[in-house]
């Protein structure tokens, strides 16, 4: 997001001197606030998706981490279902 904003603001230059169209501009500003509105949608999935489990477990979750190599992962049985 930090880049396309600093993409923004150096197209914003551009314009204003005359070396690109406001289009130009106007493309940048849909990308950035693209962005800003792709980083409101993940952080309101984890909430739910956090509160999905809280639910589920009956205890709100605080810290979340990855499973690891501890983890065994068991093939299915009948491994098809032929």
């Amino acid at each position: 997001r930090e880049s396309l904003s600093q993409q923004l603001e150096q197209a914003q230059r551009r314009f204003d001197v005359g070396l690109i169209a406001i289009t130009d501009v106007q493309e940048a500003r849909a990308g950035y606030d693209q962005s800003v509105a792709a980083v409101i949608a993940a952080e309101r999935a984890l909430s739910t998706s956090r509160e999905f489990l809280r639910e589920i477990i009956g205890d709100e979750v605080t810290d979340l981490r990855s499973p690891g190599e501890e983890l065994p992962l068991v093939a299915p049985s009948p491994s098809n279902i032929d």
